[in-house]
């Protein structure tokens, strides 16, 4: 039997809530945690430079930065969650003592 297209609208919109509510979750899990981000575009704001990246499961980063970080692996500690991503801070290279600038 045919779903009305009223039923089926309102299962839409619950089903969209719960995907954003599951994902804001997700991501409040990962605030306090360090994350390595591969990162891929900047954005010029009133605060600044704000790089975006993804982390090797495919969660959106954002952290402030001066630096060129295109294409470039960095270590990020998670400050905050929303429903597409987290928020974060640099706190160093990935790729081990030496302390050199890893990039792809």
């Amino acid at each position: 039997d045919p779903v009305a297209p009223a039923v089926a609208h309102a299962r839409s919109r619950t089903l969209a809530r719960l995907g954003r509510d599951l994902a804001q979750a997700y991501h409040r899990r990962l605030v306090g945690r360090e994350v390595t981000v591969l990162f891929e575009a900047a954005q010029e704001g009133a605060e600044g430079r704000t790089w975006s990246g993804l982390t090797d499961t495919y969660v959106r980063v954002r952290a402030p930065a001066t630096e060129d970080l295109g294409n470039a692996l960095r270590r990020v500690r998670c400050t905050g969650a929303t429903a597409s991503g987290v928020w974060g801070r640099i706190v160093g290279a990935t790729d081990g003592a030496n302390g050199s600038q890893k990039r792809l």
